[in-house]
């Protein structure tokens, strides 16, 4: 077999392979011994059907058969010789390869393949760990909130503040024409938005407002806005304050403590700063995770292979897209500029995935953390108990769906971002930083 692999790009290669006269007659034969064991046709018994019978009633299939056969394991060969990665499948059209029992049999495919570069280096990395630290303040944020679910509402004769709710006329227009109206919209007044309006608006916008008082201003439109037409665009605001009503949050007493679960006020107030603690902590390490990923990223310059990031693009799209129809609107409804917004994102997030793919591998094999065959196992058992199904049968199903090298990708990206983490100079991020 004579190949010669031709750069195109960062990432794609042209093979050109020719294939010995000798090697396809040898394949073609084989193929139709193979067919000659189990070919019945009528007035023969099964593999006593002649050769040349067969060769005129399943002629293009064997040809077809043989080239295939003859493509693949070459194709294999060639990458394996080569030291290649490819990503995808070749681009090859096998009706244009010529077949014949007496000539050599020759082809070209382009492939992309996975970038060459250097993995950077991952230990000694300065990052920053959020505080995990839960104050009373917090604890008492939290009960607040719940507390919130239980309260009376009274109207008052005060000035609009933080946490009231405010019962609001409002009328968008967009471009002299309406877009939306409400007459009686109560909303509520939080820390820093208002909840309830179909558009974002800060609470500072009404803080101090009494009934009967008007603002008039200029706000965006969401892309999943209720009416397409006019999702993502400029409109002008005109709100009215109709009433101002306050909420009054019950005492927490041990005896609403238990109707909440707890057996009382001080085991509740107890239990809240336990599941504070561990959300802030496992925020706290996600956090840090993710700083690590960046700075791997940051590390390196590579490129990427175009249709491999394409498809990862789309991947990001049509999750996106999906997500809007759980909230019952149809992505295609979209203005263009919101559709190439979102384009723009999914394919910014599809790249930042990908080059954090191919690093954690590339340092995984470097490392020597690849994922055994006992890690993999224990992975899919525990995915198959969270999901409630016959851990066996689970396998079977990953295997059938080339699931489990993803399982392995996954596993080895874990042991190399614990690894990264363990090595890295973490300092405490500066008071007020977001997590």
């Amino acid at each position: 077999m004579k190949a010669e692999v031709v750069d195109l790009g960062p990432c794609r290669k042209r093979i050109s392979v020719e294939l010995e006269a000798a090697k396809v007659k040898e394949q073609y034969d084989t193929i139709c011994l193979e067919l000659g064991r189990e070919a019945e046709l009528p007035g023969f018994r099964r593999g006593r059907v002649p050769r040349s019978l067969l060769t005129s009633k399943f002629g293009k299939q064997i040809v077809a058969d043989a080239k295939s056969k003859l493509i693949e394991a070459s194709f294999r060969d060639v990458v394996k010789d080569k030291a290649l990665e490819p990503v995808g499948e070749p681009v090859l059209d096998l009706d244009k390869v010529e077949f014949s029992l007496d000539k050599a049999l020759s082809y070209q495919c382009e492939i992309e393949v996975k970038p060459v570069f250097d993995p950077p280096s991952c230990e000694g990395l300065k990052l920053e760990r959020p505080s995990d630290e839960v104050t009373d303040e917090d604890v008492a944020k939290t009960l607040k909130n719940i507390l919130r679910r239980l309260a009376e509402v009274h109207p008052v004769s005060e000035p609009a503040q933080n946490e009231d709710i405010v019962v609001i006329e409002a009328r968008l227009t967009v471009d002299g024409k309406e877009a939306w109206r409400d007459q009686e919209l109560p909303v509520a007044l939080m820390e820093e938005r208002v909840l309830g309006l179909p558009f974002d608006l800060k609470s500072s916008e009404l803080l101090g407002a009494k009934a009967g008082d008007r603002r008039s201003l200029t706000v965006e439109l969401p892309v999943n806005f209720r009416i397409p037409e006019y999702a993502g665009k400029s409109a002008q605001a005109e709100i009215e304050l109709k009433d101002v009503k306050r909420p009054k949050l019950p005492e927490l007493t041990d005896e609403l403590a238990k109707k909440l679960g707890a057996e009382s006020a001080e085991k509740l107030r107890a239990s809240l700063r336990e599941r504070l603690v561990e959300d802030k902590k496992s925020s706290a390490d996600e956090a840090v995770r993710s700083q690590a990923i960046d700075k791997l990223v940051a590390a390196v310059q590579f490129e990427l292979p175009e249709k491999l990031l394409a498809r990862a693009c789309a991947g990001n799209e049509a999750r996106r897209h999906y997500r809007l129809a759980q909230m019952g609107i149809n992505g295609e409804t979209l203005t263009d500029e919101a559709r190439q917004e979102m384009h723009n994102v999914s394919r910014k997030d599809a790249e930042r995935e990908l080059r954090a793919f191919l690093i954690l591998e590339k340092l995984a094999k470097k490392l020597g953390m690849e994922a055994s065959d006992a890690e993999v196992d224990g992975r899919l058992a525990e995915m198959a108990a969270r999901r409630g199904v016959d851990p066996v049968a689970f396998r079977r199903h990953a295997e059938e769906h080339g699931e489990i090298e993803s399982v392995k990708a996954e596993l080895a990206e874990r042991k190399v971002i614990d690894f990264v983490v363990s090595k890295a100079q973490i300092g405490k991020a500066a008071a007020g930083a977001k997590s």
